[in-house]
């Protein structure tokens, strides 16, 4: 992963693909307790995650998530010079 995160090579965008919310109790970040969900885009939709059941979301509510993980896909690698 060094070529990607060390070295500069020039401006790289990244697109939101996913984001992972943790839900606690009140006044309480306790990892190990608390609920769990996901908003991950296909295409141009985003879906909400959330035990067994999907629904479709906006991206007004992926962007006001209180974000636990954030998951990034790279949009072009084309300014990429990977040396060896």
């Amino acid at each position: 992963m060094a070529p990607f995160t060390v070295q500069s090579h020039g401006r790289l965008m990244y697109d939101l693909e996913s984001v992972v919310v943790h839900q606690s109790e009140a006044g309480k970040a306790e990892i190990e307790k608390g609920h769990y969900f996901t908003y991950s885009k296909r295409g141009h939709q985003w879906f909400l995650f959330n035990d067994d059941r999907v629904t479709i979301a906006n991206i007004d509510d992926v962007l006001e998530a209180q974000a636990y993980v954030l998951f990034y896909r790279i949009r072009s690698m084309t300014q990429l010079k990977v040396e060896p």
